[in-house]
C-alpha cells in the first residue's frame, strides 16, 4: 500500500498553530486531507494550509508499520511535527 504525506498547518480552537503530517493512502485528494485536518484541529473554521510532500517515500517513519496500519484502518494517520504553539498576534 502506497502512502502519501501532506505537510499541514492549521489553527486550533484557541488560535494555536498546529503542524502535522497527514499520511493517507496514495492518491487521496487534497480536499479529503483538508476535511481530515479540519476535524482534527477542532476549530469551527480553522485556517488550513497543506501541501503534498514529494520524495519522502524512503523516510523510515513515512513507511513504518504503525503509520501504514493506521492509514489502512482509519484512512489516515496524523503525525505531529511539533507541539501546538500560539499564533503571533
Amino acid at each position: 500500500m502506497g502512502i502519501d504525506a501532506f505537510d499541514t498547518y492549521a489553527t486550533g480552537p484557541d488560535g494555536s498553530l498546529v503542524h502535522v503530517d497527514v499520511r493517507v493512502p496514495e492518491g487521496t485528494k487534497t480536499e479529503a486531507v483538508t476535511r481530515i485536518i479540519r476535524e482534527f484541529a477542532g476549530a469551527s473554521d480553522p485556517e488550513i494550509e497543506t501541501q503534498k510532500r514529494r520524495g519522502k517515500s524512503r523516510d523510515k517513519m513515512f513507511l513504518s508499520d504503525l503509520v501504514v496500519n493506521e492509514a489502512r484502518m482509519r484512512g489516515f494517520c496524523i503525525v505531529p511535527l511539533q507541539p501546538p504553539r500560539r499564533a503571533a498576534a
